[in-house]
């Protein structure tokens, strides 16, 4: 009985640790291979989506990053960010997906990766990668915007939002 109950307990923990997130973006050319694999397994719930995205207390850290953040008043806006607010808003993100979604009656499981395009901009102070990720769902292709943020080290998503469908 002991080594069932072992077994799931390490099943949970390994899901919980690999199954959400994804690893280190370091190049901006995975951000679209991070934002389909996150399409792919949006079936696994709203917790999952927001872990992929980057922290409240990683935001405020980075908020205190002259070299990263050079505005000033970036830096005071992202250290003034409320928790609750953040994930609100990523919940939001969550469920408008969701909604077009069913509308568009897309099996997330099933999407195939068309491609990713992308550019690098530099936003109220702090660099960043705005684009535009392309998938196919039983035969019709759908575009889905991504925002993601530079760290100093690596790219953080931000953003996910606004399915539409290509003609």
């Amino acid at each position: 009985m002991r080594h069932h109950i072992f077994g799931f307990v390490l099943i949970v923990l390994i899901i919980l640790l690999f199954g959400c997130t994804d690893n280190s973006i370091k190049n901006p050319e995975q951000i679209g291979k991070q934002v389909f694999k996150i399409l792919k397994n949006f079936d696994m719930g709203k917790e999952c989506f927001i872990e992929n995205f980057i922290s409240i207390e990683e935001i405020h850290q980075l908020a205190t990053n002259t070299e990263v953040v050079k505005q000033e008043g970036t830096r005071k806006d992202m250290a003034a960010m409320v928790k609750k607010n953040w994930i609100g808003r990523l919940a939001n993100k969550y469920e408008r997906i969701e909604k077009n979604g069913k509308k568009h009656k897309i099996d997330w499981q099933t999407i195939e990766y068309s491609d990713f395009i992308y550019k690098i901009k530099n936003d109220e102070g702090i660099r960043g990668c705005k684009g535009e990720l392309y998938f196919k769902s039983q035969g019709q292709s759908y575009e889905i915007q991504v925002s993601s943020i530079y760290n100093g080290k690596e790219y953080k998503l931000v953003k996910i939002e606004r399915i539409k469908k290509q003609k």
